[in-house]
């Protein structure tokens, strides 16, 4: 998934912003800019989501190039800190 596509599934900028408890959009207004979701802030990020009754894991968020793909049978981690 495309990390703009997941600030756009969690209701925008200024609404992810919020459900993170930023004070000012800027910061993912930067990461939406960028198409980047830095790799600190994925934790958070999934929660968010979670929050909303949406799946979202960090295999989701990877690279197209390095994702399994679904019919592997191969686990993903469902967090950075399983991945690293």
């Amino acid at each position: 998934m495309e990390h703009q596509a997941a600030i756009q599934a969690l209701g925008g900028i200024r609404a992810l912003a919020r459900k993170l408890g930023h004070t000012n959009h800027t910061t993912v207004q930067a990461w939406f800019d960028r198409n980047s979701i830095p790799l600190n802030r994925w934790a958070e990020v999934i929660a968010a989501a979670e929050a909303e009754g949406m799946v979202l894991t960090a295999s989701d968020l990877l690279p197209p190039e390095l994702r399994l793909p679904k019919d592997s049978g191969a686990e993903t981690p469902s967090s950075p800190q399983e991945a690293a």
